[in-house]
């Protein structure tokens, strides 16, 4: 496949996984900022809006793999000409109690160890759980059937059956992730899992490539 395509490919893949993560960040944006006389009503815009981003979301996924595995082209391959965003420095550290929303990660790390080239919040947190896998196998596979990750209305965090989660993820023997999470939710999840393996969140930084939304919430 010519190199032309393939550029064209990426940008729309990677078009597809940023739209989904904004959508995702825009929900958590509207309930911290807009103020709601009538609580019901805005409970039950909240309540539609999620059940239409998870649709959404579960179809560019599909769209996504099925595009990747018929062409070779994966998402994960840096798209240079891209400019959308204000780069930030990806050698600063930030804490776990940052506010991340708008911002696009570049790395983490976790006691010492760090992982780079981590453009999404979908990968950096897959990656994240994968490490923390390898070094406790039984907490892993103990998360499906972990009622701390599993929400009141009965979503799973983690399961051994894909199809209960919306974006499903493999992790490691045969655990499966949801990965369908804004960034904030992202860091939510990461503090969560940190407690359950036991690791202070001191122990744990992000790296951030770029800001989506310069000069409102700059970091």
């Amino acid at each position: 496949m010519e190199t032309r395509m393939q550029k064209r490919i990426q940008r729309v893949l990677s078009d597809i996984e940023e739209l989904q993560e904004n959508l995702l960040d825009l929900s958590d944006d509207i309930s911290q900022s807009v103020q709601h006389k009538d609580r019901a009503a805005a409970d039950q815009f909240q309540t539609k809006y999620d059940q239409y981003v998870e649709k959404f979301n579960g179809l560019g996924s599909q769209i996504s793999e099925l595009v990747q595995h018929h062409t070779g082209v994966s998402i994960d391959q840096t798209d240079e000409d891209e400019q959308i965003a204000v780069d930030l420095n990806t050698r600063i550290a930030y804490p776990l109690d940052t506010d991340f929303t708008y911002k696009l990660p570049w790395a983490f790390a976790l006691q010492g160890k760090k992982r780079t080239n981590l453009t999404t919040w979908k990968n950096l947190y897959v990656t994240f759980c994968k490490m923390l896998g390898r070094a406790n196998k039984e907490i892993l596979i103990d998360l499906p059937e972990n009622a701390r990750f599993t929400t009141p209305h009965g979503k799973h965090h983690f399961s051994f059956d894909r199809s209960q989660l919306e974006v499903p993820t493999l992790i490691r023997f045969g655990v499966y992730a949801e990965t369908s999470y804004s960034a904030s939710r992202v860091v939510d999840r990461m503090k969560k899992l940190l407690a359950e393996f036991g690791i202070p969140e001191s122990e744990c930084q992000i790296f951030l490539s770029k800001d989506r939304k310069p000069g409102v919430d700059d970091l």
